[in-house]
């Protein structure tokens, strides 16, 4: 077991231990005791025992003009609300459907490139990130989630577009403190 600071990166920072497993919930807690630090710990921090905190996950990118398929991977945050967060990310830096991939890429300096899906045996989500529409191009979300200990996808949710996804998965406003809202060419709607 190793002990150590821990974040999910969205401002919450936990002191807590891992010992590999992949059974247990982030947010699952387990009794505080000296190894923890407990005795030191102030009300901010919160002792605990998350697994995993990794969660990987894989993004496929298809039917994007400079792209017509592309595998990324991220180490961590692949859970659904981490998903949308970067999504939300992406969305700030403008632009519209068609330039989604170049702005997720350009806010996600950490995804790896990968020749494949299914380069990635320890993905624990799977996104599907597809550009439909000729004269009105949005964006549509598909995820699918293996659980531990299986080898087999199961789908978890969509399609859907892609604000619907944001709006399900990190309800209210999406973005952080200080920063602008979405810009309107990047709320994809559907086609009247």
């Amino acid at each position: 077991m190793t002990a150590g600071f821990m974040g999910s990166g969205h401002g919450a920072s936990t002191v807590g231990a891992t010992s590999g497993r992949k059974d247990r919930s982030r947010d699952e807690a387990a009794p505080c005791g000296p190894a923890c630090g407990s005795e030191t710990a102030v009300a901010l921090i919160q002792c605990s025992r998350s697994l995993p905190l990794a969660t990987r996950a894989v993004y496929t990118f298809a039917r994007f003009p400079d792209a017509p398929v592309r595998h990324l991977t991220l180490h961590h945050d692949g859970y659904p609300t981490g998903a949308a967060w970067r999504f939300a990310a992406a969305l700030r830096q403008g632009g519209n459907a068609s330039t989604f991939l170049a702005a997720f890429v350009s806010s996600q300096p950490g995804a790896a490139p990968l020749a494949g899906a299914d380069q990635a045996a320890d993905a624990d989500y799977r996104y599907l990130l597809t550009l439909v529409g000729r004269h009105v191009p949005r964006l549509q979300v598909e995820c699918w989630r293996r659980l531990p200990g299986a080898t087999s996808w199961q789908r978890r949710c969509g399609p859907m577009l892609l604000a619907t996804f944001i709006q399900r998965f990190l309800p209210g406003d999406p973005l952080p403190m200080g920063s602008q809202p979405l810009p309107a060419a990047c709320i994809m709607r559907t086609e009247t």
